[in-house]
């Protein structure tokens, strides 16, 4: 949100709108960006994305994750002035997925590509094999890149694509310090920044992947009433009937592949070694 000085005469209100939208991202994305307009679970997972320091969404393929964090990364830079988001990955090419998706958004969303900057470009997001990137007008930007090329970089948020792939001890490394900043608007104003935040999205995997310790980690937080963390799980049947992929297609790929395998990446379901079994593995949902 850029607006120009003299345009609003009542900051207050204007104060009042701008804490409700930091807490309800869900509802600011659809008054900011018709006509877009999110499913049940998207609202769930967008209001999450920006109320907690550590989101977790474990999601089928074709349940549109990658575009949910690319939205929500976005919408947080509109809303925190002077914030940056790494977007990171194993690969550049993977990371760079999510900046693909906000380029196809700006194109196709006036109200999008409003809040970007292409003073140096004449492309609002810039997307190439290597690293991609998009600065806003409010001194934002959003940037994807492999994990590794991240060392030494600061960031406000970090989106993780498709963990399973990313070796969590490199990530570690890595992440902890990225997140270690405050925006230079909180301290030239002297006013106190809001929490680093860590977005993960990713398809279910083997129990023995680290994913799965720090999602089930979570989700006992969760079940404390930690409110600063959120997992969650979301099958094909979710993507179905949230009306994002037609089930149709979900039929079709488990026809074609092993029924473990299936209930991973359509499934979310997290499969473990079972001991004295006829079959090696176990579904845990």
């Amino acid at each position: 949100m850029t607006p120009k000085y003299g345009t609003i005469t009542n900051w207050d209100v204007m104060e009042e709108q701008l804490i409700f939208y930091r807490t309800h991202l869900d509802i600011f994305v659809e008054d900011a960006f018709p006509p877009i307009k999110l499913t049940r679970d998207q609202h769930i997972m967008m209001r999450e994305i920006g109320n907690c320091v550590d989101s977790k969404d474990t999601c089928s393929r074709g349940f549109g994750k990658t575009w949910i964090a690319a939205l929500g990364g976005f919408s947080l830079c509109c809303l925190y002035p002077g914030t940056t988001v790494l977007i990171v990955s194993a690969t550049a090419k993977q990371a760079t997925l999510a900046l693909g998706k906000l380029k196809l958004l700006a194109e196709q969303n006036p109200h999008i590509a409003n809040e970007i900057s292409a003073a140096n470009s004449k492309s609002l997001v810039q997307v190439s094999k290597d690293s991609s990137s998009c600065t806003l007008k409010n001194g934002s930007k959003l940037i994807s890149a492999s994990i590794e090329s991240h060392r030494g970089q600061r960031a406000k948020i970090i989106i993780i694509d498709e963990a399973l792939d990313v070796d969590q001890d490199e990530l570690e490394a890595v992440v902890s310090p990225i997140r270690n900043t405050t925006r230079e608007v909180c301290f030239n104003y002297g006013f106190k920044d809001f929490p680093s935040k860590t977005i993960t999205i990713t398809s279910a995997c083997e129990k023995s992947n680290q994913y799965y310790s720090s999602f089930i980690k979570d989700v006992a937080r969760m079940a404390k009433g930690d409110r600063t963390v959120f997992a969650c799980a979301l099958d094909y049947r979710a993507a179905a009937a949230n009306g994002i992929t037609d089930m149709n297609f979900f039929l079709k790929e488990k026809e074609r592949m092993p029924e473990l395998t299936f209930q991973m990446e359509y499934g979310s379901k997290f499969v473990g070694s079972s001991a004295n079994s006829a079959l090696p593995y176990t579904l845990t949902s």
